[in-house]
């Protein structure tokens, strides 16, 4: 018997056109068959699973997901893996379409962020020193915050929109209560209005309450769960 070369992680996600991280989220649900070799227990992929899992019903990636205009979106993920993946996506994603882009996430994330960026090509240094993109962890007060992306809503007029992209844990490090968290996101909501703009606000499910997930849904007219983008049902827009 003839045995077929197995493909390592980074040849399979070629393969498949996602990324590495799409490849270990479905290994690890179980919705690609891969084995396990050498001490380091690392995977490997045969070329017949693979041709299997695409004539499935193979989820979308989240990588591929089309954010509405105008949206303000609540993305709920259970694991960092999937949270630092939807960031650079969204991120990448905004830059290539020539939108002026804001980060805003925790320390460490926004360091593993611009160097996946850089590893993808993106000029990061240049795009910072040119106010193209901005990645930081966030600001002492939701009038700060706001204030803050007002002033650089005002330099995207030129550009072709502007992208938000937040992991709110940002908001547990600057030791934010609930009540200042649901300040922002309405405020967010009458920032956005009338603006060619797409806002992504995570919320790392491992970290926020019941009580906040609500909250968040009450004020994104998108939720992204288990890869999905859906219509918020409960989204209402708060007065000023």
């Amino acid at each position: 018997m003839i045995m077929s070369r197995l493909l390592t992680i980074k040849e399979a996600a070629s393969y498949l056109n996602v990324s590495e991280m799409s490849i270990r989220r479905w290994t690890n649900s179980g919705k690609l068959k891969c084995l396990r070799v050498g001490q380091k227990n690392e995977r490997r992929f045969r070329i017949e699973d693979i041709k299997s899992y695409i004539a499935g019903d193979a989820p979308s990636a989240i990588t591929s997901l089309e954010l509405p205009e105008e949206s303000h979106v609540a993305h709920f993920y259970k694991n960092q893996e999937e949270g630092l993946e939807m960031s650079l996506a969204s991120v990448k994603k905004g830059l290539d379409q020539g939108e002026v882009v804001v980060a805003v996430v925790p320390k460490k994330k926004g360091n593993t962020l611009k160097t996946k960026l850089h590893e993808q090509g993106v000029l990061v240094d240049i795009l910072e020193a040119q106010q193209i993109l901005t990645v930081f962890d966030g600001c002492k007060s939701p009038d700060e915050q706001i204030a803050f992306i007002d002033r650089i809503i005002e330099i995207s007029e030129n550009f072709k929109g502007f992208r938000l992209v937040g992991d709110m844990v940002w908001t547990r490090d600057k030791k934010w209560n609930v009540e200042m968290l649901r300040m922002l996101e309405n405020l967010t909501n009458h920032q956005r209005k009338n603006l060619t703009a797409k806002y992504v606000c995570q919320y790392d499910l491992g970290i926020f309450s019941h009580d906040e997930a609500f909250l968040a849904m009450q004020t994104h007219n998108y939720t992204i769960y288990n890869e999905k983008l859906n219509k918020c049902p409960y989204y209402e827009l708060a007065p000023k």
